[in-house]
């Protein structure tokens, strides 16, 4: 029996709060449902949980199958503010059996932007998946913490932070990861999977923007599910049309300001969506990933583009770059990483002891090199990185 069932179309505007649904009563153990919140035959406009946290969280953990699982017409349902796949401090792994969300229906929100001071996203972690959209369209993931204890601790999904793909005669299609608006980026890392991963027989228009992905063990945005798809190697038919990724060529810094230059390739008089994310280092598939999103912006032409904007500072030396075609809302995967290099002319000597007198906007480059030269000196080792 599933722990929570809403079915029906006459089921709708209900709201869950403050429950631990597959779990004994102090959190820690499971006490497993076959799914923990089941919402299904055309039940729309539930609230599963709150944006508010606290009394209206809900603990959906430890259930044999999905801890939430949402119908292929059910639509408009929000879930917001539960942990899910964790204990109820959120800090230790106590997993749903298949996927912390599973979603069949359309227009459904997980999640939310942080608007007003609200905290909608979820916890979800330590479950097969993180987020299963199959078959599902206009559907909304985001501001969640997706492979993360509360505290900020991996613990990851056992496959992909988001997965979407077709089921039945559904095709995933449309379906937005992160966005465009404050706090709607959502956190995915440490997954066993790939951040979010779009298999073969999934659509287009799958948005996924402003997130920030890193330290998952296969590519940080994968279409296809077989590894870095190369530009223009199977052409344009196939999940997002297979969008071409941006070639970065470099990253210079004036210790103020970064310039990036690159090149698109794909069709012209278009309008592209370019972002810039930050990382400590790169992916061992040299593709990605996405620790920290830095900047956006749009270009309505294909070939050389140059852009600035404000240095991101600490130890985050290496960038990376997506492209999302607008209005078609396809997102490419990641593009090879490039290390930011100086245009200041910093030089001098590092020790275990100190650095030798130098000003600390050379400081910050010097570290910068460190990290690009125990990444040249410690080559990744061949992987194969398909599934």
């Amino acid at each position: 029996m599933d722990g929570v069932a809403i079915s029906g179309a006459n089921a709708k505007a209900n709201q869950v709060r403050g429950n631990l649904i597959g779990t004994n009563a102090t959190g820690d153990a499971a006490v497993p449902n076959d799914t923990g919140v089941s919402i299904s035959n055309q039940s729309s406009d539930n609230l599963i949980g709150g944006p508010f946290g606290g009394e209206t969280r809900n603990l959906i953990s430890g259930n044999r199958s999905d801890g939430i699982f949402i119908g292929p017409d059910a639509t408009r349902n929000k879930v917001q503010g539960n942990f899910i796949g964790t204990d109820l401090n959120g800090d230790l792994p106590l997993g749903n059996g298949l996927n912390g969300v599973e979603i069949q229906g359309n227009k459904n929100l997980i999640g939310g932007t942080d608007s007003q001071g609200l905290h909608p996203g979820n916890l979800i972690s330590s479950n097969a998946s993180g987020v299963a959209i199959l078959g599902g369209s206009g559907n909304q993931v985001q501001g969640n913490d997706i492979g993360t204890s509360f505290l900020g601790l991996p613990l990851g999904n056992g496959g992909a932070g988001v997965v979407i793909s077709s089921f039945s005669s559904m095709v995933g299609a449309n379906n937005t990861i992160g966005g465009k608006d404050a706090g709607a980026g959502n956190m995915i890392t440490n997954n066993i999977g790939s951040g979010v991963v779009l298999t073969p027989d999934a659509g287009s228009g799958n948005a996924i923007l402003a997130n920030s992905i890193f330290s998952n063990a296969k590519l940080g945005i994968d279409l296809g599910n077989d590894g870095v798809t190369q530009n223009d190697s199977k052409g344009h038919t196939g999940p997002n049309h297979f969008e071409n990724f941006p070639i970065l060529s470099s990253a210079t810094s004036d210790n103020t300001d970064i310039t990036i230059k690159g090149t698109i390739d794909n069709l012209a008089n278009i309008q592209f969506r370019l972002e810039f994310f930050a990382n400590t280092k790169c992916d061992p598939s040299r593709n990605g990933q996405g620790q920290k999103f830095i900047f956006s912006t749009s270009v309505t032409t294909v070939g050389s583009f140059s852009v600035h904007f404000p240095d991101p500072g600490s130890t985050l030396g290496f960038i990376t770059a997506t492209v999302t075609t607008d209005p078609d809302n396809d997102t490419s995967e990641f593009s090879a990483c490039v290390p930011i290099t100086s245009t200041t002319g910093c030089q001098g000597t590092m020790t275990v002891r100190a650095v030798d007198r130098l000003p600390w906007q050379c400081l910050n480059y010097l570290l910068r090199q460190l990290l690009y030269s125990i990444e040249l000196s410690h080559p990744p080792a061949p992987s194969t990185l398909a599934s």
